[in-house]
């Protein structure tokens, strides 16, 4: 997913290209894979507004985003029944065990 401006904030190229390193890192972070997913969307959005403050450290912008995104998932599963938490996460028996094939194994 590109990171846009918004609010009629206009970035040149190297600030794009440090908000997508920015971007990027983040999402890989949290283990997002799914680009169309709200908290891969608020992941974008956060960098954004922290560019849109001024801030051009990757790091920091990657860590803000890391940090809003987690918080918002958290409060968004407090709300939500126990049970229903629970039931979002994958069962043992439908996790497939690991493949280990004979070109994995390293001999020392």
């Amino acid at each position: 997913m590109p990171v846009q401006a918004v609010e009629q904030q206009s970035f040149g190229p190297e600030d794009i290209e440090i908000l997508s390193n920015a971007f990027e890192e983040a999402v890989r972070e949290l283990r997002l894979v799914d680009r169309t997913d709200p908290a891969t969307q608020l992941v974008a959005k956060r960098i954004i507004e922290l560019a849109q403050q001024g801030e051009r450290d990757p790091i920091r912008l990657r860590e803000g985003a890391v940090k809003a995104t987690t918080v918002a998932v958290a409060a968004s599963l407090s709300q939500r029944p126990r049970s229903e938490c629970y039931r979002a996460l994958p069962s043992v028996s439908d996790v497939p065990p690991p493949v280990v094939r004979s070109s994995d194994v390293v001999v020392l």
